[in-house]
Formats: structure tokens, C-alpha cells, sequence
């Protein structure tokens, strides 16, 4: 086995070398390279021999697993675009391609690319081949697991395990925060993600600390709610701003103007900064999904992830009534408050 990766590492060196030297020449005489060039540089390297190279190392592993995550990290500071979307939709038509490659050569290769659900949401889904793909949804809607998540998190952190989830909580934490169970306080605040949640927590336990305390009160977790809630808007901004150009910190505009928020009034609002229709319609929708926005029904505020994370059912309640009340997430409020 170690001859094996010995004798791949040699080849790849030099493809590399190769490449490399390709590149040099070619820029020697050009200020920029066109795709063609690229193309024949790279191809004009003998590719089936570095291929079954790479195939015959890869045999040695038994299985393959590619993911790719963090994408946002690479786009533009105007925010995501359609072009970027083919560059998604790219990169899946490339990974399944090289898996029908692999399965050819009897080599067991899983894939996976990570994409925010939104940007798939109001970009990706859109395109024409996006029912070819494979999907898995990976946004929270059960509270419960979400809960059991929590406890899970919590448990792995202490020594004495003998201890029960009711006895352990009530060691560390008061019951109730605002009359309602800490859990659900939690929760509520998390906006149904995962980090919040976890950050809520350990910025209310890190205050106590603070305090000498190893016991967490009411003010630590109402803290701890300001606090993240700032983090929660500017996440949710930067969320808006990828993909609704010139929108940049109009969140907090919103915010300051929430009172008696309706659809009107909210089209309104943005109107001021998005001279273009669509833009308003497509923020607003962007904003129900992400959890900021929610809509009265009932007097009982509705949010993205308490209808399975179906848009157009919140989208419908406000087309039946422009001057429906929205209600922004108490989260947000709490940042000002």
C-alpha cells in the first residue's frame, strides 16, 4: 500500500510540474488566459494516465466521500447571483459525472454540496434542471428533536452522566425564563437554528460565570437574548443583502418601524430604498424566509418554520389581505429592547 501512494504522489507531482510549466509558457505570451486555453493546457497532458493514477490510490480506500461546503465564502460582495447558481448547478453536473465515471471503474463514491436553503430557494430552484437533483432539506421544523439536540449538546459536556436530563437541568438552570419553560424559551429564541440556540445558551452560562455563579437565573438568559438577538440581525442582513441587491441594512430600518407592521406598510418602507416592484415582493419573501418576518393569523404569530417551511402558504395569507399584520421575530425586538 505504501509503494502504491508512493508511485501516485510521484505521477501527480509531476501532472503538476507539467501543468505548471504549461501555464508559465502560455502566460508568457498573454496578459489573460481564455477558458480555451485552460482546456488545452489541461488536456493536452496525457488525463488517462493520471486518472487511473488516481482510480488505483483511490481502490486503496475502499469508498469516497466528497463534500463541499462553504460556497458563500467565494461570492461576490454584491451578493449571489444567477450566475453563481450555474456555478452550483456546474459543479453538481461535475460530480455526476465523476461518479459515473467511478462507478464504471467499480470505485463506491458519495457526494455531497452544501448551498444555504434560501439562495437554493429563490435561485436555484428556479433553474430548469433543478428537478434533476437529488435534495435534502436540512432546516429544523420539529421542536422537539431540536430539544433533544440541546440535551444531547449539554450531556456531553459534563462528567457525572449518572445524573437524569430533569435533575441535570435543574442543577444548572432556573425552570422558567418569562413564565414559560426554559426549553421553549430556548428554542423560541433559536429561531429553529441550531447555532442560535447553542449560542443563547452559552452566552447566558458565560455571564453567570461572570457573576461567580455556576447557576443560571432569569437575567443571564434575558442578557444573553439582547445579545445574540444583534448577531441574529446582522446574520440576517448579510442573509438579504446575497440576495437583494441594495438592500444592505435594511433589516434594521424595518425593525425600528415595526410597530403595526403590515404588508402595506412594509412595501412602503422598502419602496423608500428598492425603486424596482419585484425587489420589494422578492424581499419580502426573502424575509418571511429566513424567519424574520412571520404573519398574524389568528393573533397567532406564524413563521416560516411553523408551516414545514412553505413559503407560499405565508406568502398566500398576505396576497388574501394587503393590510394583514406581520410581526417580526421577538428575537429581533429583543436586540432593541
Amino acid at each position: 500500500m505504501t509503494q502504491e501512494r508512493a508511485i501516485f504522489r510521484k505521477d501527480y507531482v509531476y501532472y503538476l510540474r507539467t501543468l505548471l510549466s504549461g501555464f508559465k509558457e502560455q502566460g508568457a505570451t498573454t496578459t489573460q488566459l481564455v477558458s480555451s486555453d485552460v482546456i488545452e493546457i489541461i488536456y493536452g497532458q496525457d488525463i488517462h494516465q493520471l486518472r487511473e493514477t488516481v482510480l488505483s490510490y483511490l481502490r486503496l480506500k475502499g469508498f469516497v466521500y466528497f463534500l463541499l461546503d462553504n460556497l458563500d465564502r467565494f461570492w461576490t460582495p454584491g451578493g449571489f447571483d444567477a450566475d453563481d447558481a450555474l456555478i452550483v448547478i456546474g459543479l453538481v453536473e461535475g460530480m455526476q459525472e465523476i461518479s459515473r465515471r467511478f462507478k464504471k471503474s467499480r470505485l463506491d463514491f458519495r457526494w455531497a454540496i452544501f448551498v444555504r436553503s434560501d439562495v437554493y430557494e429563490f435561485l436555484i430552484r428556479g433553474m430548469a434542471d433543478y428537478g434533476k437533483l437529488s435534495i435534502q432539506s436540512l432546516e429544523w421544523s420539529d421542536r422537539e428533536l431540536l430539544k433533544i439536540l440541546f440535551q444531547r449538546r449539554i450531556e456531553s459536556g459534563v462528567m457525572r452522566t449518572q445524573l437524569s436530563w430533569k435533575s441535570l437541568l435543574k442543577e444548572i438552570s432556573i425552570a422558567n425564563v418569562n413564565g414559560r419553560p426554559v426549553l421553549d424559551f430556548l428554542v423560541d429564541g433559536s429561531l429553529m437554528r441550531p447555532r442560535y440556540l447553542i449560542r443563547l445558551f452559552e452566552t447566558a452560562r458565560r455571564r453567570a460565570i461572570t457573576f461567580g455563579r455556576s447557576h443560571l437565573e432569569e437575567g443571564d438568559y434575558l442578557a444573553a437574548l439582547k445579545e445574540t438577538g444583534w448577531q441574529v440581525v446582522e446574520d440576517l442582513d448579510r442573509e438579504i443583502s446575497d440576495l437583494v441587491p441594495n438592500s444592505t441594512d435594511l433589516l434594521f430600518e424595518i425593525i425600528q418601524n415595526g410597530k403595526n407592521l403590515t404588508a402595506a406598510k412594509f412595501r412602503y418602507l422598502a419602496g423608500k430604498r428598492l425603486e424596482d416592484p419585484s425587489a420589494v415582493e422578492k424581499l419580502l419573501d426573502v424575509m418571511l424566509w429566513n424567519g424574520s418576518l412571520g404573519v398574524l393569523e389568528s393573533n397567532a404569530p406564524k413563521y416560516i418554520f411553523d408551516c414545514g417551511y412553505k413559503r407560499q402558504y405565508l406568502s398566500a395569507l398576505i396576497g388574501a389581505d394587503p393590510e394583514v399584520q406581520l410581526c417580526l421575530h421577538p428575537t429581533l425586538l429583543a436586540a432593541i429592547n
